[in-house]
């Protein structure tokens, strides 16, 4: 497991505590990265926010499941595989949404 001294936050520096992380694209390459850098901020106590994952419907699977997925895919770090599912979700809050729509 990550320790506090060990996952300082993205680049070295704390965001304030309370504050929230608005990510979209997280299915993707980059964005999923990104999930697991604040996720592992978040496990290890470095940091106190919560993550906002914008993410829509696609090929008929919710993104709650999408979600799901990506947190228990081969992609995973080893430094989050020791925790459960629900320990991992509980930081996140999905909005759905699909930034292509126009209206």
């Amino acid at each position: 497991m990550t320790t506090k001294e060990q996952h300082l936050g993205l680049n070295g520096s704390r965001l304030p505590v309370g504050c929230a992380v608005l990510l979209t694209g997280v299915t993707g390459l980059v964005g999923r990265h990104l999930l697991y850098e604040l996720l592992m901020s978040l496990v290890c106590g470095a940091e106190d926010f919560i993550i906002y994952a914008v993410m829509r419907r696609h090929k008929g699977v919710n993104p709650i499941t999408r979600l799901k997925r990506l947190l228990t895919a081969i992609s995973l770090p080893d430094q989050l595989r020791p925790y459960p599912l629900d320990d991992l979700i509980r930081y996140i809050r999905v909005i759905e949404s699909d930034l292509r729509d126009q209206d």
